[in-house]
């Protein structure tokens, strides 16, 4: 197990600090200096948890290395990590599972809240054993526990699926404290009696100014894509995608077919994907379609502004996930006012025009969909203007309150002042 610690000094044997534990199975690399991530995890998001107690200790699984400029910084000032090796497969696996749930238990009894993202392995085995202790629990529920093994491509993620889904359900209907990050998907499919019940997406756009004390999106962004998609008539279309390359998840294997009907028209066009990982797989797959020369894997960049300009180089943003709670790429890319397809997963139809929708694995769909849309500018305008309208509901002022609310309650009970 490694153990890194930014603050410099433990806060485990002072029983005067207000220590909250936040479990979950990402994969955390550590380096020399740092804790990073290659995605969703960066040093920010503690933030989000810190106002309500002086230290988090964050349990997580140990990633593979990676070159130091793939990494998010994860690590901070009073943030502990744990990292538990993953031991792949068979008897192995099977020890591990031993093994965590001893560190757990342990790291639990010295713990006032336990914050467990699910679905994942240690965030259910660690919401069982805080109940069992009578420790505070937050749940954050931010995925569906059966496509999450459903589609893992596997055959043992398959037996798990039902397995693993039952297990959330529970855990998620015995709580005391859920947060969704979707408006309805996961709170019909993990419905909960919890007092204390909130939704809040992890994704937050940061707003560019308040406007009679709303925040609100930059409206020039608009005015500029309505600008690019009026000059793009005739000229070439960029699609595009968001998503690491190491998972089949995001859908790229749906796209690069329907590019071989594309070719057939006769608007010139070329598909573009931003994401880590390594590219010459999905290259081989791109020849065998007879496609590679429409496609471009630009490798990854910094969150935040750097992704939001490749973005408003995007003119159909695709999203035809397999696996997804409320999907960060997808937002963001209707902040900048892209027109989106995407599939029926999880809380995708939540933030598309329902006849931007299409089914999961519908490669015919998502061509005709697309077909429609690179047709008709005037509807890529409407649909531009209503992606950046919806994507207010995701600016950081009004998420935070909503969690400011949800964790108050939760600190309220680990007071024992509810």
């Amino acid at each position: 197990m490694t153990t890194f610690e930014e603050s410099g000094a433990s806060t485990a044997e002072d029983p005067a600090v207000s220590r909250w534990l936040f479990v979950h199975d990402h994969h955390f690399v550590p380096c020399d200096d740092f804790i990073g991530s290659r995605s969703g995890f960066g040093a920010k998001l503690w933030e989000r948890y810190l106002p309500y107690c002086d230290a988090i200790t964050v349990i997580g699984r140990e990633g593979a290395p990676a070159p130091r400029e793939e990494l998010i910084v994860s690590s901070r000032e009073s943030v502990e990590f744990r990292l538990l090796p993953d031991r792949g497969r068979g008897l192995a696996r099977l020890r591990a599972f031993a093994e965590a749930r001893v560190i757990l238990e342990q790291v639990i009894a010295t713990h006032d809240v336990v914050i467990a993202r699910v679905p994942s392995v240690l965030g259910l085995m660690a919401i069982s054993i805080a109940r069992r202790m009578g420790k505070p629990v937050a749940v954050e529920a931010v995925g569906c526990a059966w496509s999450a093994m459903w589609d893992h491509g596997s055959a043992a993620g398959k037996a798990f699926a039902p397995i693993h889904w039952r297990q959330m359900r529970k855990a998620v209907g015995r709580a005391d404290n859920v947060i969704y990050v979707t408006e309805n998907f996961l709170q019909d499919r993990y419905p909960t009696r919890a007092q204390n019940i909130s939704n809040a997406s992890n994704v937050e756009l940061p707003p560019s100014d308040i406007i009679e004390g709303q925040p609100t999106l930059d409206r020039a962004t608009l005015t500029k894509r309505l600008k690019r998609i009026e000059c793009a008539v005739q000229g070439e279309l960029r699609l595009g995608l968001v998503g690491s390359l190491r998972v089949r998840s995001k859908g790229i294997q749906f796209v690069l077919p329907a590019l071989k009907s594309l070719k057939r028209c006769d608007r010139p066009f070329s598909f573009h994907v931003l994401g880590a990982g390594d590219a010459r797989p999905w290259i081989e797959e791109a020849k065998r379609h007879g496609v590679a020369d429409l496609v471009t894997f630009h490798g990854s960049l910094p969150e935040g502004q750097a992704v939001f300009d490749w973005l408003d180089h995007i003119d159909i943003y695709l999203q035809p996930s397999l696996q997804e709670g409320l999907p960060r790429a997808l937002i963001e890319a209707m902040s900048r006012g892209c027109p989106a397809i995407g599939s029926n997963c999880a809380g995708i139809p939540e933030l598309l025009d329902e006849r931007m929708v299409v089914p999961m694995r519908d490669v015919d769909a998502l061509l005709q969909r697309i077909l429609a849309l690179m047709a008709d500018s005037d509807e890529m305008a409407r649909q531009a203007m209503r992606n950046f309208k919806t994507a207010h509901a995701y600016l950081s002022p009004t998420l935070a309150e909503r969690r400011e609310a949800f964790f108050r309650k939760v600190q309220a009970q680990s007071l024992g002042q509810l």
